[in-house]
């Protein structure tokens, strides 16, 4: 008898397992015919993403916060010293970071083998805005 009361009980479960399968297969199919079946969506707008960056000021003295002492007018633009130099050192050439005492890269060209112009010109300082640019002049010389 124990053996006829635990067949109708398995047979209870693969139904209950049988419309559940069922239930999920319709349920996949009815919201894949909805996806497939709904319009296409319109583009979005330039910037409608809330682009954050949108008014952000990379210069830091045009930023509306700062004082007008220390606006980026043209007037501390041009006042605005250069990052690299290229001078005299010595009897030889250098290239130097604004404001540091020892050189970055030197060469060997005596100052006595140039014009007197191109040693005036070393005597004051080359600016240059980037180190590559530094290193382009100072080729010059070699």
């Amino acid at each position: 008898m124990k053996h006829s009361a635990q067949k109708p009980a398995a047979e209870a479960v693969r139904l209950w397992i049988l419309c559940a399968a069922l239930l999920v297969s319709a349920a996949v199919l009815a919201a894949a015919t909805f996806i497939a079946l709904r319009p296409p969506s319109a583009p979005a707008a330039a910037g409608a993403e809330g682009n954050i960056s949108e008014h952000y000021t990379p210069n830091e003295g045009a930023s509306q916060e700062n004082s007008a002492s220390t606006a980026g007018n043209s007037e501390n633009i041009q006042n605005s010293a250069p990052p690299y130099a290229v001078r005299a050192w010595g009897e030889r050439i250098a290239v130097f970071r604004e404001g540091d005492p020892v050189p970055l890269h030197t060469i060997d060209t005596p100052l006595s083998r140039l014009p007197e112009a191109d040693r005036r010109l070393l005597q004051k300082g080359i600016p240059a805005e980037t180190l590559p640019a530094a290193l382009k002049i100072i080729e010059d010389y070699e």
